[in-house]
C-alpha cells in the first residue's frame, strides 16, 4: 500500500529507519488529531498497535501506512467510513494473495459472499478458457 498523503512528507523524513512510532510521530505523519487515530483502530481491525511496557501505544510503519490510506479514503475521496472498511479490506486480502500468503480457496473464505461469487465465476472462466485452447 503506497503512501499517499501531504502526511507522507514528513512520515518520509529523517525516521523512516525507525521500527515503531509513538502517537505524536503517527499525529505528525498523519495529519489528524490522536482521538481520531483512536477511533480508526477501534473501527478497523487491521490497525492493532504493540503497546509499550507503560501502555502507550507503539504504531509500525505499516499501521501508519494504513491511516494514510484511510485518511485520503474518508477525507479526498469521501468513502463511508463502512466503504472504507471494505475496500481496506479486499486491498488487504488481495496483497496477501499476492504475496502468497494465503491461497485463492482462503481469499474465498475470507471474502464477502460476492467476492467469492467473482472468485468461483472467475474460475470457471479460467476453466473454459483452458477447454478453448485444447480444442
Amino acid at each position: 500500500m503506497a503512501l499517499c498523503s501531504s502526511g507522507a512528507a514528513a512520515f518520509n523524513g529523517k525516521k523512516n529507519d525507525k521500527l515503531f512510532f509513538a502517537m505524536r510521530e503517527a499525529v505528525e505523519a498523519v495529519g489528524v488529531p490522536a482521538y481520531t487515530l483512536r477511533y480508526w483502530e477501534k473501527e478497523f481491525s487491521c490497525i492493532r498497535p504493540q503497546r509499550s511496557t507503560s501502555a502507550h501505544r507503539r504504531y509500525r510503519r505499516r499501521d501508519i501506512e494504513l491511516f494514510l490510506r484511510i485518511k485520503v479514503l474518508l477525507k479526498d475521496k469521501k468513502y463511508s467510513l463502512d466503504g472504507a472498511k471494505q475496500l481496506i479490506a479486499k486491498e488487504l486480502r488481495e496483497e496477501k494473495l499476492k504475496n502468497g500468503e494465503i491461497t485463492i480457496a482462503a481469499a474465498g473464505e475470507l471474502a464477502t459472499k460476492s467476492r467469492a461469487e467473482e472468485l468461483f465465476l472467475a474460475k470457471e472462466l479460467v476453466a473454459q478458457i483452458i477447454e478453448l485452447v485444447k480444442q
